[in-house]
């Protein structure tokens, strides 16, 4: 299950305060199913809510929400599909601080191939190529965030290094 390592890169990437105090970005799955069907075949594929929860949260948690809808972009579209989605809570701590927590439906392929010699060979699959691979998002790839204010602009999400 690699996905949760990969989206915990991708969270600190964004929000350097998460990777500096890891305590503060959870990642955990709770329940899951393994499915797989009775043939010649080996695969299979986890399924599982993949559960992550920033504590303390004193940004936008309009912020979270667009970088991990672009996470989701390469590593599980199908949340991005009109009608599907993910669910979130939140615990409004004071008026600027909160615990959100989301919960995301992922899937992941593995394909097991005989190996020469004997034993077999593991391959976690990668998600499709998008209809459209050269298509890029409005806007461009994830850069930076920016929260209108009437007091004027302000960066919520640095330019990714």
């Amino acid at each position: 299950m690699q996905k949760a390592d990969s989206l915990r890169a991708w969270l600190a990437q964004y929000f350097p305060e998460l990777a500096r105090d890891a305590s503060r970005l959870r990642i955990w799955i709770e329940t899951g199913k393994v499915r797989a069907i009775n043939t010649d075949a080996r695969n299979f594929q986890w399924e599982y809510t993949l559960t992550v929860l920033a504590t303390e949260w004193t940004g936008d948690p309009s912020a979270l929400a667009v970088v991990i809808n672009e996470w989701c972009r390469a590593n599980a579209p199908e949340l991005l599909q009109y009608g599907s989605g993910y669910s979130f809570e939140a615990d409004i701590l004071d008026a600027g601080t909160f615990d959100v927590q989301f919960a995301l439906p992922l899937s992941e392929g593995v394909q097991v191939t005989d190996r020469e010699g004997g034993g077999w060979n593991l391959e976690h699959t990668a998600e499709p190529v998008p209809l459209f691979p050269d298509d890029e998002p409005a806007g461009g790839p994830l850069r930076e965030i920016w929260h209108d204010r009437a007091a004027g602009d302000e960066r919520i999400v640095p330019l990714a290094d």
